[in-house]
């Protein structure tokens, strides 16, 4: 893959990885599987260790935790004694 190739393909990847994350966190609505997900997001991976230039901070890669919906209320959760 020449890195004109590479530069497209990532941006594709890292558009396409953030829209499914925002579904699958933010909207409860999964748009792939799991499987497929984690297909893109390794492809996103190979692309990055080959081109690490292209690993741009905010990249789907390098995101910790998530986006989750704020409608649930939160629970304490006690400890048995």
């Amino acid at each position: 893959m020449t890195r004109k190739e590479a530069v497209k393909r990532v941006a594709e990847l890292s558009r396409t990885l953030r829209d499914y994350q925002h579904a699958y966190y933010v909207a409860s609505r999964p748009l792939v599987s799991d499987k497929d997900y984690d297909a893109l997001f390794d492809q996103l991976l190979v692309l990055e260790k080959e081109f690490p230039e292209l690993s741009a901070p905010d990249s789907p890669t390098r995101r910790v935790g998530s986006d989750l919906t704020q409608e649930l209320p939160e629970v304490a959760i006690q400890s048995p004694s």
